[in-house]
């Protein structure tokens, strides 16, 4: 699905207006962010566990700002991984987005998501202090941002745990435990021009 957008920002939001029970739990996350000269794109998987003895089925909503020009994001995906093939239905109302997923009993769930967005040429935000909305700390976050080599990183959410350099492009790489978010992760850039 396309929509076309001049966003700089995109809200990730799962749970914001709840998983409608607490029998989900939302433990983990592994993204990666990644800027070129016109686009922030997000691809991560987010992982979901059922602690019940029953099958749940729950809405997963996440709002989507609104800019002052009205606009709202690119493209966004979500997949499951029992048909990693075939995007999950998406449900838009205003700057609501949500999609429905099951989880069996006692198992866990891996969704994928894919975003991109324009941005403004030097700066991109994530929203990680949602995860509050979920009643308890991430076990683990992984966050990788990669960036080439006419993109410099003026700041960023924290001090990367780990930078590594292949060719004509950096890795920045952040590794968090028992996580609860306490600011977004922001990042301002500037592109520079080639000789």
């Amino acid at each position: 699905m396309q929509i076309k957008s001049t966003v700089f920002l995109f809200f990730l939001l799962l749970g914001c207006l709840g998983v409608h029970s607490q029998r989900l739990d939302f433990f983990r996350e592994d993204l990666t962010f990644q800027i070129d000269s016109t686009y922030f794109t997000v691809s991560g998987q987010y992982y979901f566990r059922n602690n019940t003895s029953s099958q749940q089925r729950n809405l997963i909503s996440y709002p989507l700002p609104r800019l002052t020009d009205g606009s709202l994001f690119d493209t966004i995906m979500v997949f499951s991984e029992e048909n990693p093939a075939t995007p999950l239905e998406l449900h838009f109302q205003d700057t609501l987005v949500s999609f429905s997923i099951g989880v069996e009993p006692g198992s866990e769930k891996q969704i994928t998501i894919f975003y991109s967005q324009r941005h403004n040429g030097n700066y991109a935000k994530y929203i990680l202090t949602t995860t509050k909305y979920w009643g308890k700390p991430l076990q683990l976050a992984e966050f990788k941002l990669v960036v080439p080599e006419y993109i410099n990183i003026k700041s960023c959410f924290e001090p990367p745990d780990k930078i590594s350099v292949f060719d004509d492009t950096s890795i920045y790489r952040w590794t968090r435990r028992n996580f609860m978010p306490a600011k977004d992760f922001e990042i301002r850039f500037e592109i520079i021009p080639k000789p």
